[in-house]
């Protein structure tokens, strides 16, 4: 049988280059991607027993990395994803050995989360399974909204504004486990999928022409469905009465191996950033090594204008208490991350507190943790 790859799946993404005897070139494809972005996710069948040598690049920029540092994820027979335990074998080059009953095998750089896998969540705990809106492509885009005895504290949650993030999508559902197990007097809304078009068919999503999800928060209107819903069902859910805890959840670059945060563009609202972020420093659980002084500042780097992202807007809301962009990282957390001075702008790399002597994988029992970690810092938070 002949060495089949493809992407004709959820989340599928790839160009088969060549094939080679048992050397794969593989190509991610950037679809409407402005510039250079890493997300691919491919199937191969008619390979079992075989070894085979993969190498995925980018042809116009072939050192752009698009492997994380411990190398592509794997899922054999439909069966969980890990880390393959093969690693990689260069820069953007890996190897796999399949073993003689692996009829197929998919491969990423990260561990995919789609509609399937909210689905199977929903019907675990019990969940109504709702929908906010149609997408441009006639796709239900989920909402789901909780509320536990008499609401003095709002949560409003988001995730996939580019949709290549998944593993953002774990901790999502790490937040509500914490929120129906641990916590009361509460409400939650909860957009699982900003860009559900993207998820299902296996864009990059970041950086999309003429501008992505996360840049359609602006004054005067925005173009994608599920933003502009949105927008206007948050202003009759909003309860005045309420402190409002708002959170995008992202992913960083592929090798941005630590979690860490966005200091907002209004400057009313960074001295609470700060204050959860401790919060969050003393609360975590999970092992990922979240250093409060992880926030990238405003006015540095790539967060140097008031851009038009969820996370600036959530900084505008009426009952508004914290606004948040959550990064988690998509293969590992290091013992280091990245921490920054807010007198000089500078930052270094040290050891973060709560992380493993070795670093930690990402994998979503983890990841789902992480997010009961952000929660549990809520309520730290409104102790303080």
């Amino acid at each position: 049988m002949d060495i089949l790859i493809d992407k004709d799946f959820p989340g599928g993404n790839i160009f088969v280059e060549s094939i080679s005897g048992s050397d794969i070139l593989l190509n991610p494809e950037l679809r409407d991607t402005d510039g250079n972005w890493f997300y691919w996710c491919c199937r191969v069948r008619g390979a079992a027993g075989q070894k085979l040598h993969f190498r995925v690049q980018l042809p116009q920029a072939c050192e752009y990395p698009t492997l994380p540092h411990i190398g592509p994820a794997v899922c054999s027979n439909n069966g969980d994803w890990k880390w393959s335990k093969f690693g990689k074998t260069g820069y953007n080059s890996f190897e796999y050995q399949f073993a003689a009953e692996e009829k197929e095998v998919y491969f990423s750089n990260t561990i995919p989360y789609t509609e399937k896998n909210w689905q199977n969540f929903l019907k675990e705990q019990n969940l109504p399974d709702c929908e906010l809106c149609r997408s441009e492509a006639g796709r239900r885009v989920e909402k789901l909204e909780i509320q536990k005895g008499e609401a003095t504290t709002q949560y409003l949650i988001t995730a996939r504004h580019h949709c290549c993030e998944t593993i953002a999508s774990f901790a999502l559902e790490g937040m509500i486990l914490e929120l129906l197990q641990n916590c009361s007097d509460f409400s939650l809304l909860m957009l699982p999928f900003m860009d559900k078009d993207g998820c299902e068919e296996g864009d990059q999503g970041k950086n999309r022409r003429p501008y992505d999800h996360n840049r359609d928060y602006r004054e005067d209107s925005s173009r994608y469905a599920s933003v502009k819903a949105l927008r206007e069902y948050v202003k009759n859910w909003l309860d005045p009465n309420c402190k409002l805890f708002a959170f995008d959840m992202h992913c960083p670059h592929i090798n941005d191996d630590f979690p860490h945060w966005v200091e907002s563009a209004e400057e009313s609202i960074r001295e609470k950033q700060h204050l959860f972020a401790k919060c969050l420093e003393k609360t975590q659980k999970a092992g990922f090594g979240f250093h409060a002084n992880s926030g990238v500042q405003f006015g540095k780097s790539w967060n140097c204008k008031k851009n038009p992202t969820a996370g600036n807007w959530f900084a505008t809301l009426e009952n508004i208490e914290v606004a948040m962009t959550i990064e988690t990282p998509y293969s590992r957390c290091k013992e280091e991350c990245r921490i920054f001075d807010y007198n000089t702008g500078e930052s270094k790399m040290a050891k973060a507190p709560g992380s493993p002597k070795k670093g930690k994988k990402i994998s979503p029992s983890g990841t789902r943790k992480w997010g009961k970690d952000i929660i549990r810092a809520t309520q730290k938070y409104l102790q303080k």
